[in-house]
């Protein structure tokens, strides 16, 4: 069994997180929608907090919509 399920896991450590590519989504002018290739530079992710997955499973939640990611 997942050590995950159990336990309720809360990290306060800054997460370096290195610079990526992504398609961002965007609008011109007239309306209408297209994606971008932008670069996010590097930053400094500041912890998280990730709930058991039993508490989850209690409360009909999924694990993604749990997750507090600040960054």
């Amino acid at each position: 069994m997942d050590s995950k399920y159990f336990r309720t896991i809360i990290n306060n450590n800054d997460i370096p997180v290195r610079g990526f590519f992504r398609m961002q989504n965007k609008k011109n002018d007239d309306g209408e929608r297209y994606k971008e290739l932008i670069f996010v530079g590097p930053h400094v992710r500041h912890g998280y907090h990730r709930n058991a997955k039993i508490e989850d499973s209690i409360s009909g939640k999924s694990e993604i919509e749990n997750v507090d990611s600040k960054g």
